[in-house]
Order: structure tokens, then sequence, then C-alpha cells
């Protein structure tokens, strides 16, 4: 990919990530953070506070690549146990109806999840 894009992504990345609650990271590839991409340029964290589950920690991992940029979500180590199971699956069933339903409709009627 090339700089100018890569600049203007960490542009974009760093706006959106504060907007929306992330704390930014960017990763020193040291024994704190294990990359879960091959070439990570961004790692981010959100606590979320839902509903539907307790407290959940997340991380993001985000890489460029020639053509394209990837990212995975994934949740943070010891978030899940036998007190709070039960929730992240119920969060976890919305989430995927919600994704299916945008695959579907190409959006979300909110009224249904009541999200936002």
């Amino acid at each position: 990919m090339k700089n100018e894009n890569v600049h203007l992504l960490n542009k974009i990345i760093t706006a959106k990530s504060s907007k929306l609650g992330f704390e930014i990271m960017k990763p020193a590839h040291s024994g704190t953070v294990v990359s879960i991409l091959r070439a990570e340029n961004w790692h981010l964290f959100i606590e979320m506070h839902s509903p539907i589950a307790p407290y959940l920690s997340f991380q993001m991992s985000i890489c460029t690549e020639d053509k394209a940029v990837q990212s995975l979500i994934f949740p943070s180590p010891i978030i899940i146990n036998s007190g709070n199971v039960c929730q992240f699956v119920r969060l976890s069933n919305v989430a995927i109806d919600y994704l299916k339903e945008l695959r579907v409709n190409s959006y979300v009627d909110n009224q249904r999840y009541n999200l936002w």
C-alpha cells in the first residue's frame, strides 16, 4: 500500500477510534501485545457496556497489505467465565442476527435491536 494511503488511513483510524471510544496503540511487537495479523499496523482496545452482557473488553488488530486492509476484532482474554457465559452467548446471538439482517437487507432496523 502506498505511504500516502497508509498516512490517510492512520488519520481516519485515529479520528474514528477516539470518537468511538477505542484506545489506540501502535504495536511495539513486544511481549505485552501478541499480533494476530502478520503485519499489524494498529492495535486498538475498547471496554463496552451493554444491557445484554456485563462489561466486555475487546481488541482490534488492523494491518495494511498491497491492495487491502485487514481488520480483526476479538474479545480480550479472560472475559468469559461461568458467571457471564449465558450473557455472552446472548450478545453473540444478537450480533449474528444483526450481521445476517445487514447482509440480507443492506440495512438494520434498529427498532428490533434498540442499540442506538
